[in-house]
Protein backbone atom coordinates (compact mmCIF):
# COMPACT_ATOMS: atom_id res chain seq x y z
CA UNK A 1 0.00 0.00 0.00
CA UNK A 2 1.14 3.16 -0.92
CA UNK A 3 -0.52 5.08 2.24
CA UNK A 4 2.14 2.51 4.36
CA UNK A 5 5.15 4.25 2.58
CA UNK A 6 3.57 7.63 3.32
CA UNK A 7 3.39 6.59 7.29
CA UNK A 8 6.53 5.74 7.24
CA UNK A 9 8.24 8.82 5.69
CA UNK A 10 6.32 10.95 7.92
CA UNK A 11 4.99 9.43 11.05
CA UNK A 12 5.06 12.48 12.92
CA UNK A 13 2.41 14.16 10.19
CA UNK A 14 0.34 10.67 9.29
CA UNK A 15 -0.22 9.77 13.34
CA UNK A 16 -2.03 13.08 14.87
CA UNK A 17 -4.19 12.16 11.36
CA UNK A 18 -5.05 8.52 12.60
CA UNK A 19 -5.79 9.61 16.10
CA UNK A 20 -8.25 11.93 14.88
CA UNK A 21 -9.60 9.85 12.78
CA UNK A 22 -9.92 7.10 15.83
CA UNK A 23 -11.43 9.65 17.55
CA UNK A 24 -14.11 10.78 15.40
CA UNK A 25 -15.45 7.26 15.20
CA UNK A 26 -15.47 6.55 19.16
CA UNK A 27 -19.42 7.03 19.14
CA UNK A 28 -20.26 5.50 15.78
CA UNK A 29 -20.54 1.78 16.68
CA UNK A 30 -21.77 0.97 13.30
CA UNK A 31 -18.38 1.44 12.33
CA UNK A 32 -16.49 0.20 15.49
CA UNK A 33 -14.86 -2.70 14.22
CA UNK A 34 -12.99 -0.46 11.66
CA UNK A 35 -12.33 1.98 14.20
CA UNK A 36 -10.11 -1.00 16.29
CA UNK A 37 -8.10 -1.56 13.31
CA UNK A 38 -7.29 1.93 13.44
CA UNK A 39 -6.57 2.11 16.75
CA UNK A 40 -4.09 -1.40 16.12
CA UNK A 41 -2.34 0.59 13.77
CA UNK A 42 -1.34 2.80 15.75
CA UNK A 43 -0.23 1.05 18.72
CA UNK A 44 1.58 -0.83 15.68
CA UNK A 45 3.71 1.97 14.70
CA UNK A 46 1.38 2.62 11.66
CA UNK A 47 1.85 -0.85 10.47
CA UNK A 48 -0.74 -1.69 8.19
CA UNK A 49 -2.52 1.64 7.72
CA UNK A 50 -3.24 1.22 3.89
CA UNK A 51 -5.48 -2.21 4.86
CA UNK A 52 -7.31 -0.51 7.68
CA UNK A 53 -8.21 2.48 5.73
CA UNK A 54 -9.29 0.44 2.97
CA UNK A 55 -11.46 -1.74 5.73
CA UNK A 56 -12.87 1.28 6.55
CA UNK A 57 -13.85 2.82 3.72
CA UNK A 58 -15.15 -0.67 2.35
CA UNK A 59 -17.34 -0.84 5.07
CA UNK A 60 -18.33 3.16 4.97
CA UNK A 61 -19.94 2.32 1.46
CA UNK A 62 -22.16 -0.57 2.68
CA UNK A 63 -23.63 1.53 5.56
CA UNK A 64 -26.74 3.27 4.86
CA UNK A 65 -27.11 7.43 4.16
CA UNK A 66 -27.83 8.29 7.52
CA UNK A 67 -25.02 6.42 8.93
CA UNK A 68 -22.28 7.71 6.24
CA UNK A 69 -24.03 11.27 7.63
CA UNK A 70 -23.00 10.86 10.85
CA UNK A 71 -19.40 9.29 9.63
CA UNK A 72 -18.59 12.16 7.49
CA UNK A 73 -19.46 15.42 9.76
CA UNK A 74 -17.88 13.27 12.86
CA UNK A 75 -15.08 13.49 10.74
CA UNK A 76 -15.10 16.35 8.90
CA UNK A 77 -15.78 18.24 12.26
CA UNK A 78 -12.38 16.57 14.10
CA UNK A 79 -10.05 16.77 10.92
CA UNK A 80 -10.91 20.23 9.65
CA UNK A 81 -8.98 21.62 12.35
CA UNK A 82 -6.05 19.29 11.85
CA UNK A 83 -5.66 19.86 8.46
CA UNK A 84 -5.85 23.24 8.84
CA UNK A 85 -3.26 22.88 11.36
CA UNK A 86 -1.29 20.80 9.21
CA UNK A 87 -0.99 23.08 6.38
CA UNK A 88 -0.02 26.03 8.17
CA UNK A 89 -3.33 28.11 8.48
CA UNK A 90 -2.39 29.37 4.42
CA UNK A 91 -5.00 30.63 2.82
CA UNK A 92 -7.25 29.50 0.14
CA UNK A 93 -8.99 31.46 -2.31
CA UNK A 94 -13.45 31.49 -1.86
CA UNK A 95 -14.90 29.07 -4.54
CA UNK A 96 -17.93 31.27 -4.28
CA UNK A 97 -16.52 35.21 -4.51
CA UNK A 98 -12.50 34.31 -5.33
CA UNK A 99 -11.69 36.23 -2.26
CA UNK A 100 -8.80 35.19 -0.03
CA UNK A 101 -10.20 32.89 3.03
CA UNK A 102 -8.17 31.14 6.02
CA UNK A 103 -9.53 27.60 6.89
CA UNK A 104 -10.24 24.40 5.34
CA UNK A 105 -13.47 25.96 3.69
CA UNK A 106 -13.50 26.57 0.39
CA UNK A 107 -16.28 28.65 0.76
CA UNK A 108 -16.48 31.80 2.64
CA UNK A 109 -19.55 32.30 4.96
CA UNK A 110 -21.23 34.90 2.66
Amino acid sequence: WKLDRVAGWWPEKVRPVVAVVVEGLRDIPEISTCRAGLEHVLDAELVGLGQAVSDLAREFVTQPVEVQRRIAEALSVHLVPLIDRLRGGRRVICDGCDERIWGGRMKCRE
